[in-house]
């Protein structure tokens, strides 16, 4: 329940969000009020949406005029053809790298506020789409539609516990940031980049002090690991909560009663990129992502790219609905999904609903002093990088880390001898120089048995495994008719 003063709180989000030309608070109602709509209304709706996508980029995106007339999917009338869906083919991280001018609408001037969106260090490719103001603000609306799922709502106090240099780095750094995030928005940041048994401890303790605050958001495995922790070392958390959020990787039914065994709340599981925005979630009844038709339209389809059925496994394409600036058409995520059964969800929302997602890996780095390193922070340390194809962090002892970079330039890391410098200094900052680290160029990067591309490449630990949602409620799976 919101006090006063998060009331207040909340009516100052909006006006400063307005006073900005944000449309953030409309869409967030809207998204509220058509949420429970029929499936047919869904689908008709989404499907509105993307026509008005594929009208504008076949006039706009230099990538797409050639390439949607190719297939047929928009022929030389400006008519869309959605029969022909299936022929356009998935883009991909390495489409974007090879196209990323062209994928930029020829109208990009006309954009406010231009938003870079790279991606969050979960594979080992690196991209930097870019999104506008109008982008922003449906990204900002689905993720607090979602966070009200389990009853937070902006002006709210909940935990941030996160760990993602470029979402929390200017966490308290000016009295302006401190007003905004901690202030205004409520949120208290524990910063779960490194894991240690002090660290554990001390968060423990700073939960068990501010009881006022009922939620939190969070990174899946470096929660899992803070509940182990509290389990196994007999250092409780003495207070429940309302609801907690989690990301970053799948969430496994032993995590997610260890979780809310600990915290003595339920676990909501969110799933998405940041090239993409938030794309499903669960509700109150924990069964399956449901995924908003509303703001993306999300395809589980084969190795030719053909839809396939319910309970089958096939590869997760996601075509954004709001991002004009540049679209992405059938992006491949490079996880791999299960649809369910059509049936609605008790819960009411007539959304289509992930069974499982799959294909995710979550490594990590071990540091000398115990502590865990995720691959969701890499992002930060390569960033600086420019023409980078793609890289992978190897382990090979317990104080030794090399990084392999793939080029095609020659003589990379000469090349950009400052971006290298650079990096290498952000990778001691976050891992507080406890690592050797090298830069190596090389021609290919090692991959799994299965063909899987790892970021991190552990030759310490034995290779984790993919963990799988649990199995969801059917709900209906949206197709063109």
């Amino acid at each position: 329940m919101m006090t006063v003063l998060d009331r207040l709180r909340h009516w100052t989000y909006g006006a400063v969000k307005h006073c900005t030309g944000s449309r953030y608070a409309e869409n967030l109602r809207w998204l509220h009020a058509h949420q429970f709509d029929s499936y047919e209304d869904n689908l008709a709706c989404q499907q509105k949406m993307l026509r008005d996508l594929l009208i504008f980029s076949a006039s706009h995106i230099p990538y797409y005029r050639q390439l949607l007339r190719q297939t047929g999917v928009v022929d030389g009338q400006g008519r869309i053809h959605l029969a022909r869906w299936s022929d356009l083919p998935a883009l991909t991280r390495g489409d974007l790298q090879a196209h990323l001018s062209q994928l930029l609408s020829d109208d990009a001037s006309s954009r406010r506020r231009i938003i870079a969106l790279p991606t969050g260090g979960t594979t080992a490719t690196p991209v930097v789409p870019k999104a506008d103001l109008t982008y922003w603000d449906w990204t900002q609306a689905q993720t607090w539609l979602y966070f009200s799922w389990m009853g937070l709502n902006i002006g709210m106090p909940y935990f941030y516990f996160w760990g993602a240099p470029q979402d929390i780095g200017a966490q308290g750094k000016t009295w302006k940031d401190k007003l905004w995030l901690q202030g205004i928005q409520n949120r208290y940041v524990l910063n779960c980049r490194r894991m240690s048994p002090e660290i554990m401890a001390a968060y423990i303790d700073r939960m068990n002090a501010m009881p006022e605050r009922n939620h939190m958001v969070a990174c899946v495995q470096e929660l899992y690991e803070l509940a182990c922790f509290s389990q196994e070392h007999g250092y409780p958390v003495r207070r429940g909560m309302v609801g907690i959020c989690v990301t970053t990787a799948a969430l496994t039914e032993p995590m997610r009663e260890t979780i809310q065994s600990v915290f003595g709340c339920p676990v909501f599981s969110r799933y998405g990129s940041r090239e993409v925005g938030d794309l499903a979630c669960e509700c109150q009844y924990q069964a399956g992502h449901h995924v908003n038709p509303l703001t993306a339209f999300i395809e589980v389809v084969d190795e030719q790219g053909q839809p396939v059925p319910p309970g089958v496994e096939g590869r997760i394409l996601v075509t954004n609905l709001h991002n004009y600036l540049m679209p992405l058409i059938r992006y491949e995520l490079q996880d791999l999904g299960i649809w369910s059964e059509a049936c609605r969800c008790a819960c009411g929302r007539q959304w289509p609903t992930l069974k499982m997602i799959t294909g995710r890996l979550h490594e990590r780095l071990v540091l000398p002093d115990g502590s865990t390193f995720g691959k969701v922070f890499l992002h930060y340390i390569m960033d600086p990088f420019q023409k980078l194809r793609a890289y992978q962090f190897h382990q090979v002892s317990p104080t030794q880390v090399e990084v392999h970079v793939v080029s095609p330039i020659r003589d990379y890391l000469q090349v950009f001898r400052q971006e290298y410098q650079e990096s290498l200094k952000r990778f001691h900052q976050v891992t507080e120089q406890q690592f050797q680290v090298t830069y190596k160029q090389v021609d290919l990067l090692e991959k799994t048995p299965s063909g899987k591309q790892l970021v991190i490449v552990n030759h310490v630990l034995p290779a984790r495994q993919p963990m799988p949602v649990s199995a969801a409620t059917e709900a209906a799976v949206p197709v063109f008719s």
